[in-house]
């Protein structure tokens, strides 16, 4: 099969499907021309997108330059499928008269939310994505709330043919890997370390973990408060740490570069908190129940069916007081409902079922009953 990938934003979850996906056995006969905006993604592409069935067109971060690039690789090269990944990819290409020639299918990375289409302004948006994903031969989601959301909004498409696939996540390699040693790096060998691996961004929810360790602090001594590490750069990490200063927090907060080994530093901690507002899938919440270690979840879209039947503790987006409880309850329990639970996680979660779901999505787009 010879397959088109079009990307406006490949970041976060988008990449994260891309390196998880598409590197998997069962799609090394397949040959994939990527088209994509470079937002920081050449280093990405070359390192995990590599082989002779990847070829990577990277442009500059602008509308017009995907599209200009998208025209000219369908005017060169022929393909058996074309494949959108993200909302915004799905309508700049349904957007050009005359550009979807091949069976075509788009991916929803994401999920839609009221506030987005308020007003008179927010209603004609809605119509105009309406109208323009129904020109897609099918729809691909990524978890079951993604799915009833994507048909909640975009209600003109039939529900017949959207196709949901659970995501997945490289099961074995976080179970296996070996703990990074946060204790011997910052010298604090009796403190608790808690990790908070979301982007800088209101989505994922770090203002809530500041407030619950601001609460944490009136009820527990200094020596006894656990230490939080937050990973990357970007997004709103000047406010937030300029937050995390003015309320006196500093010395229970770390920041940290990027990691590529993130299971080694998810095995590192004593607990992970995922305190989302809204996910399309919280493949997050996948990695460390693999890893068998403790989660502190919301039960927000999109995250609460990922935690549903686990011994995650689970509580309301936008609830510091709640968080600070569970912080503090998780930091008094042990590891050992998590580690029993390992096993099933890495089995529930692992990558080559949807994988080999995906596979034959398109193998059923060819045949024209997707």
């Amino acid at each position: 099969m010879k397959i088109l990938l079009v990307i406006r934003w490949p970041v976060g979850g988008i990449k994260t499907y891309l390196r998880y996906i598409y590197t998997q056995e069962i799609f090394k006969g397949c040959e994939f021309t990527l088209v994509a905006t470079d937002v920081g993604f050449k280093d990405f592409a070359h390192q995990y997108l590599v082989g002779d069935h990847f070829e990577c067109v990277l442009t500059e971060d602008r509308n017009d330059a995907l599209v200009k690039a998208y025209k000219e690789i369908l005017s060169r090269k022929t393909f058996d499928i074309i494949h959108a990944h993200g909302f915004s990819a799905g309508a700049l290409i349904a957007s050009v008269p005359r550009a979807l020639p091949y069976p075509s299918i788009m991916t929803a990375h994401d999920v839609f939310r009221t506030q987005q289409f308020s007003g008179i302004k927010g209603k004609l948006k809605l119509l105009g994505i309406n109208l323009l994903y129904t020109r897609f031969d099918g729809v691909h989601t990524v978890g079951e709330d993604a799915c009833k959301n994507f048909s909640e909004f975009v209600r003109l498409y039939p529900r017949k043919k959207i196709k949901n696939i659970d995501h997945g996540v490289d099961a074995q390699r976080f179970a296996t890997a070996q703990a990074r040693d946060y204790r011997a790096e910052f010298d604090c060998q009796g403190r608790k370390i808690i990790g908070f691996f979301g982007r800088f961004m209101s989505q994922k929810g770090l203002l809530d973990v500041i407030k619950a360790m601001k609460l944490l602090s009136a009820r527990l001594a200094p020596e006894q408060m656990p230490l939080v590490l937050t990973f990357g750069w970007g997004g709103f990490i000047r406010e937030d740490y300029a937050l995390i200063e003015q309320l006196g927090l500093s010395d229970y907060f770390r920041q940290l570069p990027f990691t590529d080994d993130v299971p080694a530093a998810i095995k590192g901690v004593d607990l992970v908190v995922m305190p989302s507002r809204w996910e399309a899938c919280g493949l997050l919440a996948m990695e460390v129940l693999c890893a068998g270690k403790p989660l502190i979840a919301t039960n927000c879209i999109g995250l609460r069916c990922v935690v549903e039947n686990t011994p995650a503790r689970v509580i309301d987006p936008y609830s510091p007081d709640q968080l600070a409880d569970a912080v503090q309850s998780a930091l008094e329990d042990n590891d050992a409902a998590f580690t029993a639970f390992q096993p099933e996680a890495v089995k529930r979660f692992d990558l080559q079922r949807p994988a080999l779901e995906l596979y034959n999505y398109y193998l059923a787009l060819l045949e024209g009953t997707p």
